[in-house]
C-alpha cells in the first residue's frame, strides 16, 4: 500500500493511509478477543463519520478550489456552528416539553432541529465563503462546510449508535451538504428562497424520522438533493 501512496499528490496521501490504519486497528480488535473493542469501535466511528469530509477536503485542495489551511478553517468553523446549534436546541427543549403529540414533533423538527441548524449554517457560511476568487470556489467551500457540519453530528451519533453510521451516510450527509448549498444560494443571490427551502426540507426530513414516517424523510432527501445539484450546476455555469 505504501508504494502507490508515494506517487500520490501530498494533499491526497492521508486518505489511503488513514483507511489502511483503520482496517489494521479493526483487525487487531477482532483478533485481540475484543480486548479494546470499545475504544477501537469509537475510533472507527469517528473516522467513518469524517470520511466524506476528508475525501472532499483532499479533492477540493487537489483541484485548487480552496487551500488546505482554508479547508481546515472551514471544518473548525463547522464545529463552532454545531456547538451553537446544540446550545440553541437545549434552550428550546424546555418549550418543546410543554407540547405533546404532533405539535411536539413539528416543533422539534422545524424549530429545535431545522431552524437552529440552518441559522447556525448561515452564520458559518458568512465566514467560510468570504474572499473566494469565483462562484464555483464559493460553492465548493459551502459544500465542504455542509460535509464538515454533518461529520461532527455523525461523531455523536456514531459513538452512541454505531449501527446508525451507514444510515446517516445515506441520509443526513446529503441533507446537510444540500442544505449548505441552498443556504449559500441565499447569500449569493440575496433571496431568502434558498434558506427557506433548506429550512422547510430539513424540517420535513427530521419530521419524518421523529414521527416514524420514513417516506416523508425520503421525499425531502430526494428533493433537497435535486435542488442542491441545480444550485451547483448554476455555480459552474455562471462562474
Amino acid at each position: 500500500m505504501l508504494f502507490p501512496v508515494c506517487f500520490m499528490p501530498v494533499n491526497m496521501r492521508f486518505v489511503p493511509v488513514s483507511i489502511g490504519w483503520t482496517i489494521l486497528y479493526y483487525r487487531l480488535v477482532l483478533k485481540g478477543k475484543r480486548r479494546y473493542s470499545g475504544v477501537m469501535k469509537a475510533g472507527l466511528a469517528v473516522f467513518l463519520s469524517f470520511l466524506p469530509c476528508l475525501l472532499y477536503l483532499g479533492y477540493g485542495t487537489l483541484r485548487g478550489r480552496f487551500s488546505l489551511p482554508r479547508g481546515l478553517a472551514v471544518a473548525i468553523l463547522s464545529l463552532a456552528a454545531v456547538a451553537v446549534a446544540v446550545v440553541c436546541r437545549l434552550a428550546l427543549d424546555s418549550l418543546a416539553g410543554r407540547l405533546s403529540g404532533w405539535p411536539s414533533d413539528l416543533f422539534d423538527s422545524f424549530v429545535s432541529t431545522a431552524l437552529t441548524e440552518e441559522g447556525a449554517r448561515i452564520a458559518l457560511l458568512l465566514f467560510a465563503c468570504s474572499a473566494a476568487p469565483s462562484r464555483r470556489d464559493v460553492a465548493a467551500r459551502a459544500l465542504l462546510a455542509g460535509l464538515a457540519f454533518a461529520s461532527f453530528e455523525n461523531v455523536a451519533y456514531g459513538i452512541r449508535f454505531p449501527d446508525q453510521v451507514a444510515l446517516r451516510y445515506l441520509t443526513a450527509v446529503p441533507v446537510h451538504a444540500g442544505a449548505s448549498l441552498l443556504c449559500w444560494k441565499t447569500l449569493d443571490g440575496g433571496s431568502s428562497r434558498g434558506f427557506l427551502s433548506a429550512l422547510a426540507l430539513h424540517g420535513l426530513y427530521a419530521f419524518g424520522l421523529v414521527s416514524a414516517r420514513p417516506w416523508i424523510s425520503v421525499g425531502a432527501l430526494l428533493l433537497i438533493v435535486r435542488l442542491s445539484v441545480r444550485v451547483w450546476g448554476r455555480a459552474a455555469l455562471f462562474d
